[in-house]
């Protein structure tokens, strides 16, 4: 990525409606308070770094477990004079120390204890902030805590009859022939929806699963997956639908599965070449491919294969 790139990344970040987003999301901030209060024990008199700190709310919680210094590392120039003022706020700034740049490029002049971060994206990987938490592992001790220490990426077969059924037509006029070249328009980039349960049509598999302690760069950056679905009701099948989960130390789950609370993640779809429609039972074989193309961004392929 060209220098300017990485800078409009990280000024992008200066905008308080993505924290806005973020800190309103309740499934998201209550795992993390959770995560980080019921292992307070762990926290208590440690070094913490909070890599992406953005406004500070993980930062916070650290300081109110009892952590004895929480680097609150930070990369969005806008962000430093708010992320200062919201720990002044606090009363913990003798335990937060704000530090501005990138973690990949900041140096501390000690080891930490915990490593705590909200990286994940859509589809996980989108952004590609897992390869800071990657980097960031060089400060650890050899017990330290990873928060989240594990992360899942799942897929299942889904409709989506919002895409075009909902106006195929519309007081009796025929729409199809739009809405035709409207979905092969729409299948060229994947699909930010939320789900519920009751869209899926088979059962969710494993694409992949990082353990945090140990996934490499090479394990992010490359993921396919072929198998076979297998429809589980009547349905029409559009796409391929994409969540992840991450986990913590003492078992909290922070999911945005469609059978799990909403979050601003929500899932990401891709769209089959053509619908489908099937009965129960039917297989379906699929390729899905999630690879890196450059320093924040990954393409996502989907290619149908014979079931047989």
């Amino acid at each position: 990525m060209y220098e300017e790139d990485v800078n409009m990344f990280f000024q992008s970040y200066g905008d308080l409606n993505i924290h806005k987003t973020l800190l309103l999301d309740q499934a998201r901030n209550d795992a993390y308070w959770r995560a980080i209060f019921e292992n307070k024990d762990h926290l208590k008199d440690k070094i913490v770094m909070d890599v992406g700190a953005g406004t500070g709310i993980l930062s916070i919680f650290c300081a109110q477990a009892g952590a004895k210094k929480v680097y609150a590392v930070e990369a969005s120039p806008k962000l430093i004079p708010i992320l200062k003022a919201v720990v002044r706020d606090n009363g913990v700034e003798d335990i937060v120390e704000v530090i501005y740049g990138e973690v990949e490029s900041v140096e501390v002049s000690e080891n930490v204890d915990v490593l705590v971060s909200e990286w994940m994206g859509h589809y996980l990987l989108h952004e590609s902030m897992i390869e800071s938490i990657i980097n960031a592992r060089r400060f650890l001790n050899s017990d330290s805590l990873i928060l989240p220490k594990k992360a899942t990426i799942y897929v299942a077969l889904c409709d989506m009859p919002q895409l075009t059924s909902q106006w195929t037509r519309v007081h009796d006029v025929n729409l199809e022939a739009a809405t035709n070249v409207y979905r092969s328009e729409a299948g060229c980039f994947p699909h930010i929806e939320q789900l519920n349960y009751e869209s899926l049509i088979s059962l969710p598999k494993q694409f992949c699963t990082f353990d945090m302690y140990k996934v490499s760069l090479e394990d992010v950056h490359n993921n396919v997956m072929r198998t076979v679905f297998v429809t589980n009701k009547s349905g029409i099948v559009e796409g391929i639908c994409i969540w992840w989960d991450v986990e913590f130390q003492n078992g909290v789950v922070l999911s945005t599965s469609p059978f799990s609370h909403n979050t601003h993640w929500k899932q990401t779809i891709i769209l089959l070449p053509k619908p489908i429609n099937v009965t129960t039972g039917i297989p379906i074989g699929a390729e899905i491919a999630i690879n890196k193309a450059n320093d924040r961004v990954y393409t996502m392929s989907l290619t149908m294969l014979d079931a047989e």
